[in-house]
């Protein structure tokens, strides 16, 4: 009987000793795992590459003319680098590679991304938005990474895109620039200087033709009837010389009969009185008055220049004076037109240079473009609005900061990890100096600090001990459980950071231990040290952040602590290098608070990524509209290099060049001038040729005036000796001889006179055919003075359309500043800023997550997946220990089956089925799984239930301890290599091992995928359920116990 017992504790005593270097080994290896895990990620943190896979759904957008495809160049752009794995596909391969685990981050550009990103003209612009999944497959620095990855993607196109807004601005400013309104304003006064100078000269010019053409037309008129006064000149002498003629004849046939006696005295006498009668009658009297009228017209108008009763010239003289005047006036009045032109046209550029140096102050050197447009209060964006505006992107993108001064949030950022802050690049006192009149903070800050609090302890207990005698030199040390870093420790009241330290104790003393779990996770655990069997202890709790409270207490015994509830870790106290206690802490708890606090973790760490990436944006666009000058180290607007440049070359060659174009119009207008010249030369050459004609009208004229003047002055005498003749009739007798000689003498005298007359008529026909000639001078120069005045109308419609011309290039010159207007027109509505637009340029994409089996997901169905082992456990122990059913059948063996189990299996089977459909269906509504996911989620549970409640019946049933040694250890393997703590992100070998054939992670791990939307696979479905019935046929008619009494007997 001893030696049976003594077998049977050896054999109880190797299952524990088994079980506990199973665990042992276990906890070795994950440990071994675990730092191996994290030397190589220490190692390769800065190497870490990703599969992405880039998804362009971009579609080609047409804008004037062109072609863009902004996704498809930016796709070519980002597989140029090597950091990660690029892959361009489409869609279906994305998201079949995401799921099975080819990829770890997808990024999509949508099919408008550059119809959105180039509609910025548009009032309502809308934001592209890039979206990116991530599947980490429960690896926190994958999926950490992962997330850094794609928001340096979105930064990297947003700050593109930004720069190329940026350029297309200065590119339309520099467009802008050259059309200035300052020109319109110049134009002005250039026009009002040819308007005062050249328009109103040239418009007067015309009106110096009509006096020069009333002065030709009176001329010509006048030289008309001159020529008609000769023509009746010639014809009065004509008749003079047929009436001399006729006294010749009839005098001379007198004088013949007389000498032949033909004639008696009273004939004779009565002839000479018929005679003298003809002579003597009142015609020729006429005749004679016209001819002397004529002349004396005539020679009034060939005589020097006489004053009318007007006060004009009169005479030809006069006219040609008056016309040697117009055209001296007309010559000096193109001269001066000439000279004044070319006097403008050498100052243009003096003028320009003066002009724009009055206007924009006394140094042109120094003047800026922005000077320039600055000078303007008709834009309808001023300068300071547009750099106001500019501004206003900067502020824009600033408030989503929660400060200026990025260092006073370091301690709020280094909650997990000490060096996040400094990854912030940030000019801060650029920022603060320039933006922090207007800054106005965002709520991160608060957010940030709110979720930091959830990262205090969630667990915290206080304990005291008791040391019989109070001593001033103790060393108190304490072993830390794997899997923790010990933070701070404090006793009575002072605080210690080394595990071990000389202290001194008092009689009562309390000691607490303040724990780190993965860098982040605090937890304080206290203990009750007892140094001797007569002491006692008192436990007090102290609440938690979470107002939750956990205590523990030590047994009075001075053994250490091995209750359940302090199983999974424990903190070693020792007093002098004398191990005194061993505390742990409510496991079970500590999972609850382990998963609030791994949410808590992973929503500060996405806050602090978040705050990271704004500071690290902010400063990359203040680099882009504030870049840092190479040479002095100190910022300034992007624009200002282009609004500080020297103007003046620029202003005074577009003047110069818009006033020298103007004119060179005027100057093809002016090429008329030559012919004009040339008509006024040949009006000089005919003038001289006028007056040759003139004086020789008038040299003749006063020969035949004298002519006529004999002539009359000798028919006056004829008369007079006719009258004689007559009177003296009655002494003719007397005087026969005497008469005879005189009437010779009058015969030869007539002869005289007829000879004259003749010529006096051939002079009066040589007047008429130079008056002839004059006439066609005055004709031709008429015909030039027209032809001079239509030039000078033509000049003057030349001019009048090139003012018309100026006016409307003034007119079109208003909208010089239409170019720089046109520039983001739609920033501003009415004179408001358009918050739309100015948000959508500071940030033109936005962006939509989500993750495939993320971390956060991985660990949720921890606890629901213990409870229903912890349940499934304890129903196959109590029905493998406790034998009430077989009990009861054994005395009623009535049955064929009297030898199976199929009772116990069939009610464990249901009972079984029953705890995993009410833990399938509680969990699914606790943990908020898709409605279209419940019917697989609580079968999933339910088979498994099934599953884990037949295997560990068989183990237990028929391996009695060992069966369950074997249960607890695929427990205590699930809990230390669950997705909840955290060391699944690098197995490798046997931990590997364990957890690929661990039933629990195998649920765990099926589970998971429930909250990306994707249900357990059918595999796994039927393999737990043929696993589940096969365990079951196994437990209902397999006896391997009685098998076993049978081989012995």
């Amino acid at each position: 009987m001893d030696k049976q017992r003594i077998l049977k504790y050896g054999r109880n005593a190797l299952l524990v000793l088994l079980l506990l270097l199973s665990i042992i080994g276990l906890n070795i290896a994950v440990q071994n795992n675990t730092s191996i895990s994290k030397k190589e990620q220490e190692a390769g943190q800065q190497n870490i590459k990703l599969d992405v896979a880039l998804v362009n759904e971009d579609n080609t957008v047409t804008l004037n003319g062109t072609e863009y495809n902004l996704g498809a160049s930016y796709a070519k752009n980002i597989e140029k680098n090597t950091a990660h794995n690029w892959s361009t596909v489409s869609r279906g391969t994305a998201d079949k590679g995401l799921k099975e685990g080819l990829y770890q981050l997808v990024v999509t550009i949508p099919s408008d991304f550059s119809t959105k990103i180039l509609d910025i003209n548009n009032t309502n612009v809308d934001k592209a938005t890039i979206t990116y999944k991530i599947n980490a497959n429960g690896n926190l620095q994958v999926e950490n990474e992962a997330v850094k990855v794609a928001k340096g993607i979105i930064a990297d196109l947003q700050s593109q895109l930004i720069d190329m807004y940026m350029a297309s601005i200065l590119g339309n400013l520099y467009q802008a620039q050259r059309n200035v309104q300052t020109l319109s304003d110049t134009k002005v006064t250039n026009i009002a200087v040819f308007r005062n100078n050249l328009y109103q000269t040239a418009v007067d010019f015309k009106t110096l033709f009509p006096n020069l053409t009333s002065t030709a037309d009176s001329t010509l008129a006048a030289n008309n009837l001159l020529k008609e006064a000769l023509s009746g000149n010639v014809t009065a002498y004509d008749s003079l010389n047929t009436a001399q003629t006729g006294l010749k004849d009839n005098l001379a046939t007198l004088i013949e009969q007389r000498n032949q006696g033909k004639l008696s005295q009273e004939e004779f006498s009565a002839s000479l009185l018929a005679m003298n009668s003809s002579v003597l009658s009142a015609e020729t009297d006429q005749l004679f008055a016209t001819i002397k009228t004529t002349q004396e017209v005539l020679s009034g108008q060939l005589g020097a220049a006489a004053i009318d009763e007007t006060g004009e010239a009169s005479g030809y003289i006069g006219l040609v004076e008056k016309l040697d005047q117009a055209i001296a006036d007309l010559q000096v009045a193109i001269e001066a037109e000439s000279t004044k032109l070319a006097e403008h046209e050498a100052a243009i550029s003096d003028f320009a240079e003066t002009h724009l140096t009055t206007y924009y102050g006394d140094s042109l050197e120094i003047i800026h473009i922005g000077a320039v447009l600055g000078k303007s209060t008709e834009l309808p964006i001023s300068l300071a609005s547009y750099q106001t505006s500019l501004d206003q992107l900067i502020l824009n993108q600033l408030a989503g900061l929660p400060s200026l001064t990025p260092a006073d949030l370091t301690t709020d950022l280094n909650k997990l990890d000490p060096k996040a802050a400094s990854q912030i690049q940030f000019d801060a006192a650029f920022a603060q100096a320039h933006f922090g009149e207007h800054f106005v903070a965002s709520n991160d800050l608060k957010e940030l600090q709110d979720l930091a609090k959830e990262l205090e302890p969630h667990l915290q207990a206080a304990a005291d001990f008791k040391i019989p005698t109070p001593t001033t030199r103790a060393t108190l040390s304490l072993e830390i459980p794997s899997g923790f870093d010990l933070v701070s420790w404090e006793l009575n009241g002072n605080s210690y950071t080394n595990p071990s330290e000389v202290v001194a104790l008092q009689k009562d003393n309390t000691v607490t231990v303040t724990l780190q779990y993965e860098k982040s996770q605090t937890t304080t655990v206290s203990t009750t040290v007892v140094t001797d069997s007569t002491s006692t202890s008192s436990t007090t709790g102290s609440s938690s952040s979470e107002e939750n409270t956990a205590s523990t207490t030590a047994p009075s015994t001075g053994t250490p602590v091995t209750t359940t509830e302090m199983a999974q870790g424990s903190v070693k106290v020792s007093v002098n290098n004398l191990e005194v206690t061993t505390a742990g802490f409510d496991w079970e708890n500590f999972l609850k608070e382990q998963e609030a606090y791994r949410k808590a973790e992973v929503a500060y760490a996405a806050k602090v990524s978040e705050i990271i990436s704004k500071y690290n944006q902010a400063n990359r666009l203040l680099d882009q509209y504030y870049p840092v000058n190479t040479v002095t180290g100190e910022r300034s607007s992007l624009t200002d290099s282009f609004f500080n440049q020297d103007a003046k070359s620029l202003l005074t060659s577009l003047v110069t060049s818009s006033i020298t174009a103007n004119l060179q119009s005027y100057s093809e207008a002016r090429a008329q001038d030559q012919a004009l010249k040339e008509r006024l030369a040949e009006l000089e050459g005919r003038k001289q040729e006028l007056k040759d004609q003139l004086q020789y009208i008038s040299t003749t004229n006063s020969d035949l005036a004298q002519q006529i003047a004999n002539q009359l002055a000798f028919l006056e005498d004829v008369k007079a000796r006719a009258q004689s003749i007559a009177d003296g009739q009655e002494q003719q007798t007397t005087l026969q001889g005497t008469h005879d000689t005189e009437l010779a003498a009058l015969a030869t005298e007539l002869d005289a006179s007829l000879s004259i007359t003749g010529e006096v008529k051939s002079l009066s026909e040589q007047n008429v055919e130079e008056a002839t000639n004059v006439n066609t001078v005055f004709t031709t120069f008429t015909n030039d003075v027209q032809a001079a005045q239509e030039s000078g109308e033509n000049l003057s419609s030349e001019a009048t359309a090139l003012m018309e011309r100026f006016e409307s290039e003034l007119a079109e010159n208003g909208d010089f500043v239409k170019t720089f207007t046109s520039v983001l027109s739609n920033t501003y509505d009415n004179g408001v800023p358009n918050e739309v637009i100015l948000d959508f340029l500071s940030a033109p994409l936005t962006e939509s997550s989500s993750s495939v089996k993320a971390t956060v997901n991985t660990y949720r169905p921890f606890t629901w997946i213990l409870l229903l082992e912890m349940v499934a456990l304890f129903a196959a122990y109590v029905f493998g220990t406790h034998r009430v059913i077989k009990a009861v059948k054994d005395k009623f063996k009535v049955s064929r089956l009297e030898d199976t189990d199929l009772v116990t299996v069939t009610v464990l089977s249901v009972l079984s089925l029953l705890v995993g459909g009410l833990i399938g269906v509680v969990s699914s509504q606790q943990l908020q799984i898709d409605s279209e996911l419940i019917p697989t989620w609580v079968l999933m549970i339910t088979l498994f239930s099934l599953l884990l409640a037949q295997g560990q019946y068989l183990l237990i049933k028929n391996a009695k301890g060992l069966g369950m040694g074997i249960s607890f250890f695929m427990v205590i393997s699930f809990i230390y290599l669950s997705n909840a703590i955290g060391t699944t992100a690098s197995l490798t070998g046997l931990p590997a091992t364990l957890k690929a054939i661990n039933p629990l992670s195998v649920l765990e791990n099926s589970l998971s995928g429930y909250f990306d939307g994707e249900a357990a696979s059918l595999t796994v479905i039927a393999t737990a359920l043929v696993l589940g019935l096969g365990f079951a046929a196994l437990n209902a008619f397999v006896d391997v116990e009685k098998f076993l009494n049978k081989k012995e007997d």
